[in-house]
């Protein structure tokens, strides 16, 4: 096996305990946590500068967030105009079911009045006028 041919990085004297106080906060080798940093930088394709040109995480994370508030605008306009008023039928719709309300005008609207028979129509007239 082929040893790794190491190379020395320079960093201001300032950075040093900086750098070594990070690798220590995150259990790695000053060389290890260099490694990780440039692996993470090429990953997240983000300008490492503070006010480089490329956008921070930040922006564009605050941007992400504006695009699920879109999403999540959409969603509840769609509850509102149609899921909600879709939910309301349905329950109307149950409560005459169950307690027999109009069954056989819910029936009766269902079909073509070409489909109608003449004894069906008399029957339902006759059902509604012996409920009211």
């Amino acid at each position: 096996m082929d040893k790794q041919k190491d190379t020395t990085v320079r960093v201001a004297a300032e950075l040093a305990p900086r750098l070594v106080k990070l690798a220590q906060l995150h259990g790695l080798s000053q060389k290890e946590l260099l490694a990780e940093m440039v692996g993470y930088f090429e990953r997240s394709q983000a300008d490492p500068r503070a006010g480089g040109k490329g956008e921070s995480l930040s922006d564009q994370l605050g941007k992400l967030d504006k695009r699920v508030d879109r999403v999540i605008g959409f969603i509840r306009e769609q509850e509102k105009a149609i899921l909600k008023p879709l939910r309301d039928e349905v329950r109307v719709l149950s409560h005459r079911v169950a307690t027999r309300q109009d069954v056989m005008f819910i029936v009766a609207e269902g079909l073509k009045p070409e489909v109608l028979q003449p004894d069906f129509v008399t029957a339902y007239r006759a059902q509604q006028a012996a409920d009211s």
